[in-house]
């Protein structure tokens, strides 16, 4: 993963800070970080800050550095041990103060990265980041003696969030599940959350591994082979499979067939979140999943793909929930970042509810096709925009510009997404049709404006 132009330093991190753990992302870099956020919490009168990390391996030297930087400017650091960023995300909303949590959520292991929460779990966006980028190689002054801040332990985080969202989502009755936490720190958390609701549970791959060991960190499908078959063995109604952090959630049906997530927060808007909402659509979202959702009433707010964004919509607007396609959900009751913990208990309160089997409850969306395609592309693709454009055009009849590297096609039942990301150099198509042939050609027009190999 290679940064953009405009996000290259001197240090190669990238958004949210990530980069290889000892190399891009050293504890020298990590210090003065902590310093000049310190520093500007304090300026705003903020006088404590929660901390807490994923269990890497490198996740102590680097918690370790912030907290110094962080000490330094003054702060009292309140350190919340291994969480997983949800769980940290919540208990920042709740006290009401900033903090951080060190984790490169889905990466392999040699990633880390920090991630900054506001008051109210708001996850520092760009403009944050950049203003922090370009001081890094500024001398930060730290407080004098007296004033330095204070380490201290912040216990009882776990029970507080299960407590809370046990409340959010109960359970008419028992069910059996499997989970596959990956070797992630959602080890610490779902075991107990779902033992509070009363939830059957058979576990893979869920010992606290900092390396990945047992499957890589991001739960794709063809990586829960493990949590399919144990979804078979024990006759499990549903299958959760999380990233490092858990803020990711990928879901298999009984027969360990991979539900789409956006089919998922259809599930959750009927159950929990009665019209008009509204609620946010990442723009990748099933156009299936939009129009039905608009057919009942909601107001479907479309947003780019970052929690950053997500959140700052969730907060401007009031929506009630979230979906990107890739396994976020977010929760704005519990706090504005992704938490595929809480989707978890939210499925199982509907599967507990329903008579039905999970792969019955969706038969009422008509099958689609959708082909995803990512490549590792030079060019930038807001300088190929007229092509872009004119490609998804030739497929769908129009073409709306979302942001500079962002076209989305509509013409249901059909769908067309190309994006680049302003971070690295991947460029990504996603179509969507219910005849492959369809999805397929649109694929390979809108490659072939872009010049992308179609073998």
């Amino acid at each position: 993963m290679q940064p953009r132009d405009e996000w290259k330093d001197d240090t190669g991190l990238i958004y949210t800070f990530r980069g290889v753990a000892n190399r891009e992302l050293t504890p020298e870099i990590v210090l003065q970080i902590g310093k000049f956020v310190g520093s500007r919490w304090r300026e705003r009168g903020e006088k404590e800050f929660l901390l807490a990390g994923d269990y890497r391996i490198s996740t102590p030297m680097l918690k370790s550095a912030l907290a110094s930087g962080l000490l330094a400017a003054g702060l009292q650091v309140r350190d919340c041990g291994f969480l997983p960023s949800p769980v940290l995300a919540f208990e920042v909303r709740r006290c009401g103060i900033p903090g951080c949590i060190i984790t490169a959520s889905h990466n392999p292991p040699q990633w880390n990265g920090l991630e900054f929460y506001e008051p109210d779990s708001h996850l520092f966006g760009p403009p944050e980041e950049r203003e922090i980028r370009t001081r890094l190689r500024e001398e930060v002054p730290g407080v004098s003696w007296e004033h330095l801040g204070v380490l201290q332990a912040h216990s009882g985080v776990i029970e507080r969030y299960v407590e809370r969202v046990a409340e959010e989502f109960p359970l008419a009755r028992p069910l059996r599940v499997a989970i596959d936490p990956g070797g992630g720190v959602g080890t610490l958390v779902v075991p107990h959350l779902l033992e509070r609701l009363g939830v059957e549970f058979t576990a893979v791959n869920a010992e606290l591994d900092p390396f990945f060991r047992q499957r890589p960190s991001e739960p794709n499908f063809e990586h829960l082979t493990a949590l399919r078959e144990a979804v078979w063995q024990e006759g499990a109604r549903a299958g959760f499979a999380y990233d490092g952090d858990s803020d990711r959630l990928v879901v298999v049906d009984e027969r360990g067939e991979h539900v789409p997530s956006d089919h998922l927060a259809w599930l959750f808007c009927k159950h929990f979140f009665p019209p008009p909402g509204p609620v946010v659509l990442n723009v990748s979202t099933s156009i299936l999943v939009e129009t039905a959702l608009q057919e009942q009433g909601y107001e479907c707010l479309e947003c780019r793909w970052g929690q950053t964004f997500v959140g700052d919509l969730l907060r401007r607007t009031g929506a009630v929930f979230a979906v990107e396609p890739n396994g976020h959900f977010d929760f704005p009751q519990l706090a504005l970042r992704s938490d595929g913990i809480a989707a978890t208990a939210a499925l199982c309160a509907i599967l507990a509810a329903e008579e039905r089997e999970l792969s019955e409850l969706l038969t009422e969306f008509p099958p689609t096709v959708i082909l995803d395609y990512t490549v590792v592309w030079e060019q930038d693709l807001a300088e190929r925009a007229t092509e872009c454009q004119q490609a998804i055009k030739t497929c769908l009849g129009q073409c709306e510009r979302k942001h500079e590297r962002l076209f989305v096609g509509r013409g249901y039942p059909a769908k067309i997404v190309i994006r680049q990301s302003p971070f690295d150099n991947t460029l990504r198509f996603r179509t969507e049709h219910p005849d492959r042939s369809e999805a397929e050609r649109m694929m390979a027009v809108c490659k072939e404006a872009l010049g992308v190999d179609n073998g």
